[in-house]
């Protein structure tokens, strides 16, 4: 059992370390829905656009979400989408 686990632990005094996250989704679509992503025919804007933004707010604001996760300095997010 490990020990003093019961809060955040200070890591300012820790080296620096270069980490890398992945994560991906899926989002299932009708034939119509997909027919507008695809072709941006989207009347309110650009559908992909708008994904794009939120995946980067996601991965900006994961501290917040994740219990004792400490925040990390992001120096970038790749977003790309594969339509099927």
């Amino acid at each position: 059992m490990v020990e003093n686990c019961n809060g955040i632990v200070d890591v300012n005094a820790k080296n620096i370390t270069v980490r890398t996250a992945r994560a991906s989704g899926t989002i299932i679509l009708s034939e119509k829905a997909f027919e507008v992503v695809k072709t941006r025919g989207c009347t309110k804007g650009d559908i992909l656009a708008a994904a794009t933004v939120a995946a980067i707010q996601a991965a900006k604001l994961t501290h917040p979400l994740l219990p004792l996760y400490h925040p990390l300095t992001i120096e970038a997010v790749d977003v790309d989408f594969k339509q099927d």
